[in-house]
């Protein structure tokens, strides 16, 4: 597993590609795209969560999210944030997120005040984010005083082609951007996959239909109004 591999929100589609057999899909990242939006009101996957997502089947709903991501988002009136043996609970709203760090070959560590899933060799995550650039067809990120970490786009996302720090598909939204152009059309999600829309039928996913209030499948007792 690269060094860097702590949980925490990016745009990129890079992946832990140790712990995968073959790029992602965009259709199959699509439906991983929509099902975060539905079941957490946040659409970005981090490349940790993107390894052990990659083996999940994206049927049931927000009742499998956990299964298929290693991250729960429960109700709670009285949060905690912190570290609670391997799993890291932060807080947003009336609502806890708890991350299965050891999913990810993680723990839990306090970084900058904030619970975060740090990988096994205790490697830090890079202040402030690694900034990637591309190099040829790979994108290249690494912090001051580290070795660089090389992702090859096309085994990490079929198809797709380094520019601008990004594996892109297309331009028909801005790639990075997730949220760009997420809508319902019918009972079916538009989602921008590295500058694709793609359309996901939230049926498929486990879902009855696609909530234009929360733009994510529904119904979701964790987002619905």
């Amino acid at each position: 597993m690269a060094s860097r591999c702590a949980t925490g929100l990016l745009v990129l589609l890079a992946g832990c590609v140790s712990q995968r057999t073959a790029p992602w899909e965009d259709a199959t990242y699509a439906k991983a795209v929509a099902l975060a939006q539905s079941c957490t009101g946040d659409p970005g996957l981090d490349r940790a969560m993107l390894a052990v997502a990659y083996h999940g089947d994206f049927r049931n709903g927000c009742t499998g999210f956990e299964a298929d991501f290693g991250w729960a988002v429960v109700p709670s009136a009285s949060c905690v944030s912190g570290c609670a043996g391997d799993d890291a609970r932060t807080c947003r709203g009336p609502y806890q997120m708890v991350t299965h760090c050891a999913l990810f070959d993680a723990k839990c560590t306090i970084v900058n005040g904030n619970a975060s899933c740090v990988d096994t060799s205790g490697v830090l995550p890079c202040p402030g984010g690694a900034t990637p650039i591309c190099v040829e067809n790979s994108l290249v990120e690494s912090c001051p005083g580290d070795p660089a970490t090389t992702y090859d786009c096309s085994l990490t996302l079929a198809g797709s082609s380094c520019a601008v720090g990004q594996c892109v598909l297309g331009a028909e939204c801005v790639p990075g951007k997730i949220l760009d152009g997420l809508a319902c059309d019918g009972k079916s999600l538009r989602v921008c996959v590295a500058g694709r829309i793609d359309l996901v039928d939230c049926t498929a996913l486990g879902f009855t239909g696609c909530d234009p209030f929360t733009r994510g499948c529904s119904p979701n007792p964790l987002l619905a109004p």
